[in-house]
């Protein structure tokens, strides 16, 4: 895996997505931070699922308050 080549823990990167079955899944497999955006794929019924996100932002320009 990359992160392993550029010496990163997963838990450092951030994986945004707007469907949980791909994007949200595919980070937790990998060990990343996972961030749903409610844009695009996103459905209000996904955050019924039992796949839970790290984040939940209406959309990515939320994404700078995980720096602040």
């Amino acid at each position: 895996m990359i992160l392993n080549t550029m010496s990163v823990e997963g838990s450092r990167v951030l994986m945004v997505g707007d469907k949980l079955s791909t994007d949200i899944v595919g980070a937790g497999n990998a060990g990343l931070t996972s961030v749903l955006v409610k844009t695009g794929e996103f459905r209000e019924s996904d955050l019924d699922n039992e796949i839970k996100p790290d984040f939940i932002f209406d959309h990515v320009g939320q994404l700078r308050r995980l720096f602040e």
